[in-house]
């Protein structure tokens, strides 16, 4: 699975960095929604392939731990912005998924932050 480590922001946000080095393992890569599996399997290189699906599948598990929903479960919808939001979350909070070469940097805030 994708290495996740928790980095240091200040509060109320909160920021992980993660491991693009490793193709995540099947039972993860089920979790994602049929347009990311479907987008990863448009890529033309293994390596960008590979580097998707491993930020997606550490997206989904850092936003299943923090609204407590199932990662298969989470669904995203355009926010007011075009901005990606998570549509069905029980709990409000605003994410942002940034990537280079092999290290992703997901970070979260409570809505409204």
């Amino acid at each position: 699975m994708t290495a996740l480590a928790a980095l240091h922001a200040p509060a109320p946000f909160l920021l992980w960095r993660a491991a693009l080095t490793q193709t995540p393992p099947d039972a993860a890569i089920a979790q994602l929604a049929p347009a990311e599996r479907e987008r990863a399997a448009r890529f033309r290189f293994e390596r960008d392939r590979r580097r998707y699906l491993a930020a997606h599948c550490a997206l989904r598990t850092v936003l299943s731990d923090y609204t407590g929903l199932p990662p298969h479960l989470l669904a995203y919808q355009e926010g007011p912005y075009g901005k990606p939001e998570v549509a069905n979350r029980p709990r409000a909070c605003v994410f942002n998924l940034s990537h280079s070469e092999d290290t992703a940097v997901i970070a979260l805030a409570p809505a409204g932050q």
